[in-house]
């Protein structure tokens, strides 16, 4: 099974980033700033980011983070996006909260398969932070 998904993998880069918060965005994998470092609030920015592959047991400093900045940075949510190494079909997925909780995470709406060059965008909807890639 596992050489079968191996085999299949497609890597998925993010090539625009729409923030459509009324916060900020710091993007990073770990402590290492990724294009495009910062989205404002309701703006796009043109990114480069690589969406890495990820499953329970990965470390969350390997994996693409974004943070909405607030006035309070306690109050800083974390949304983890990642390729889920554990599906066929490249899927991208993401958790939002504190910590990077891999069986909490989401499918990402839109086209989140099969790999290549893709946009985000970032909404809330109903206090909830969703994800949608074209």
């Amino acid at each position: 099974m596992l050489e079968k998904i191996i085999d299949r993998i497609e890597y998925t880069f993010i090539t625009m980033v729409k923030n459509n918060l009324l916060n900020d965005l710091k993007v990073s994998i770990g402590n290492t700033a990724q294009p495009p470092e910062v989205v404002p609030d309701n703006s796009a920015r043109a990114a480069g980011a690589l969406i890495r592959l990820a499953g329970p047991g990965t470390d969350p400093k390997n994996i693409l983070k974004f943070v909405i900045v607030t006035d309070l940075p306690e109050n800083n949510q974390k949304i983890w996006v990642f390729q889920d190494s554990r599906r066929e079909g490249n899927v991208i997925m993401y958790h939002v909260g504190k910590d990077f909780i891999y069986r909490e995470a989401k499918e990402v709406r839109g086209n989140s398969v099969g790999g290549m060059s893709k946009y985000l965008i970032i909404n809330e909807e109903d206090s909830d932070i969703v994800l949608t890639m074209y």
